[in-house]
């Protein structure tokens, strides 16, 4: 499947692989109105290290790759259900975590 998330997600890490270079753009939103929160580019290193992580106490969503991090940024999501990875690649050890 292709561009569903952009359709339907509340938040989405985009990931573009231009030859060694990785670019990446946050966004927050679905469709026509979701809005970019950040962007940055690293060395894609085949193996990618990529982090979501969403606070909902204190209502604060941060991003890292590759060990570039992103945020904090305030953001209210509500009724958050579903982790999706979608597009033309592997995805290895995605692991979705409830912290106390």
């Amino acid at each position: 499947t292709l561009n569903n998330l952009v359709a339907a997600g509340k938040v989405m890490l985009l990931l573009r692989n231009d030859g060694a270079v990785l670019t990446w753009q946050l966004w927050q939103g679905s469709g026509a109105a979701r809005t970019l929160l950040a962007t940055g580019s690293t060395e894609d290193m085949t193996w990618n290290r990529l982090e979501l992580v969403y606070d909902p106490q204190a209502r604060l969503l941060t991003a890292n790759v590759n060990g570039t991090s992103a945020g904090p940024f305030p953001l209210a999501l509500t009724g958050a259900r579903y982790a999706a990875f979608e597009g033309s690649g592997m995805v290895d050890d995605f692991v979705l975590r409830r912290l106390p």
